[in-house]
């Protein structure tokens, strides 16, 4: 099974380069590839270099730990409501009530619906809204 390796332990070891430890010596350390130890030092040696490094190694840690607090509060808001249950109707309903606080493309992938299904069912409700409309003109005309 694969274990993601934290930011903090990757920044550690592109500091442990530039602090003039050898590779070769990081790898016996660290136990990890030759190639993995390339890449981070390629990723992340700018970070290394700037001033409050630790505050920044704590702001990203602080980041990871939020980040990980919503995967959860989301899985679990799937499980409690899963938004498969939903019609695509329904999906477009509550986009439609809410894209004035969110962007549409947010909110269809937060509802799990294609952009074109969302803007497919809005054309179709404009286009029975106008019909509706007609419908209600000739109607009047005929009154009078």
């Amino acid at each position: 099974m694969y274990n993601e390796i934290s930011i903090n332990s990757k920044l550690e070891v592109v500091d442990q380069f530039v602090n003039g430890v050898s590779v070769k010596e990081i790898l016996k350390t660290n136990n990890i590839s030759k190639s993995t130890v390339y890449n981070w030092i390629h990723q992340y040696k700018n970070i290394v270099h700037y001033p409050n490094i630790e505050y920044r190694i704590k702001r990203v840690s602080d980041l990871e730990k939020i980040i990980e607090n919503l995967r959860i509060e989301l899985e679990i808001l799937q499980i409690v409501s899963p938004i498969s249950n939903y019609s695509n109707i329904n999906k477009v309903k509550i986009i439609d009530n809410l894209k004035s606080k969110f962007s549409i493309q947010s909110l269809c992938r937060a509802l799990d619906i294609r952009k074109s299904i969302y803007y497919y069912h809005s054309q179709k409700k404009e286009t029975y809204i106008e019909k509706e409309e007609l419908f209600y003109l000739d109607y009047s005309d005929f009154k009078q």
